[in-house]
């Protein structure tokens, strides 16, 4: 089978990223970045959700 290329590279989400740390958005808002057929999407929301928002009552069980 032939190797296709990425349809999303690492330069893409370079240059979003850039993009909106110039654009004056603060790092803690930047909550995860979303490949899609179109392009990048950056997501944001409060700081700190996103790491209760993965969180589960077994993560904090096995702690």
């Amino acid at each position: 089978m032939a190797k296709r290329p990425a349809p999303v590279a690492q330069a893409d989400v370079t240059r979003a990223l850039k993009g909106v740390l110039a654009a004056g958005m603060p790092l803690e808002r930047i909550t995860g970045v979303r490949a899609t057929k179109d392009g990048v999407e950056i997501l944001f929301g409060e700081p700190g959700r996103a790491e209760n928002a993965s969180l589960n009552e077994w993560d904090e069980a096995s702690r």
